[in-house]
């Protein structure tokens, strides 16, 4: 659901701020450029606009206790994954940029 959420903000943040509105024309050298810093600040407004509009309208419900049961495996499993990948990444970043990392630290 996250991804087709992030496609559906993307097209309307593209469609309210096309990167033709953030042209910049250079007389001397016949050509335009892209104000890229203004155009990410706009799409980054627009964007959060959106999510906070689409939030309003989907309140947030608990789910059945029923289902816990059965997915209580996989949760865990993905909570275990989902901390191994970040431990790796954080001490491959300590590593790149010299600090340490302790793996029972929050991550």
């Amino acid at each position: 659901a996250y991804a087709v959420m992030s496609v559906m903000i993307g097209g309307v943040v593209d469609q309210l701020a096309p990167d033709s509105n953030f042209e910049i024309w250079n007389n001397v050298t016949n050509s335009s450029i892209i104000d890229t810093v203004a155009r990410d600040k706009e799409r980054v407004q627009i964007a959060a606009t959106v999510t906070f509009i689409s939030g309003l309208f989907q309140p947030p419900a608990v789910p059945a206790w029923s289902i816990f049961v059965q997915i209580i495996g996989n949760a865990f499993a993905l909570a275990v994954v989902g901390y191994g990948i970040a431990i790796s990444l954080g001490r491959i970043f300590a590593l790149k940029y010299g600090y340490k990392v302790d793996s029972n630290q929050v991550v």
